[in-house]
């Protein structure tokens, strides 16, 4: 391999990624660093259509996706939106680097969909009979609640810090 084909090593992952989110807010997710140099870049597969010799993960039956919680600042401030994530499950069936790929909008209500997904469990991708790691994509929506809003609701940025700090300390 000549000098301008050698990669340059992946930086060690900080136990806090930071993501920004709307209107300033920071959003800390934990994000758990791979465990090794083989299942840090899994293959990204579509659920529906694996490639051939692959089964697809699927749902853990003895551990069912929850939805995610509508934050209640959220369902005070009428927000509402779909937070496309896009993470690794791993070859035992874990869930690790979830990240934003789309945005709803409302750092609280991506934080909420991001600590729900790391909660998932499934039944791991297998390739030739053996459990593997593979990332996936998915879609969670927050629809608009049939609430009348609150007008004490602090629904500026301060408000949203505020929000998204009590999302995250839930975990």
């Amino acid at each position: 391999m000549s000098d301008g084909d050698h990669q340059r090593p992946r930086p060690a992952q900080r136990p806090l990624e930071r993501a920004r989110g709307v209107a300033g807010v920071l959003v800390c997710i934990a994000v758990a660093a791979p465990a090794n140099e083989a299942s840090a870049n899994p293959p990204f597969i579509n659920m529906l259509y694996p490639p051939a010799g692959m089964t697809a993960p699927r749902e853990d039956p003895a551990r069912p996706h929850g939805l995610p919680a509508y934050p209640p600042h959220a369902a005070a401030c009428k927000e509402t939106g779909e937070v496309k994530l896009q993470f690794t499950i791993g070859p035992d069936g874990t869930v690790s680097d979830v990240q934003i790929v789309s945005s709803s909008g409302y750092a609280d209500l991506d934080a909420s969909a991001v600590l729900t997904a790391q909660r998932w469990r499934y039944v791991p991708a297998t390739k030739a009979g053996a459990p593997v790691a593979v990332e996936i994509a998915t879609s969670l929506d927050f629809p608009l609640e049939e609430r009348t809003p609150k007008f004490e609701a602090d629904c500026t940025a301060a408000g949203m810090q505020a929000a998204v700090d009590t999302v995250l300390h839930r975990q």
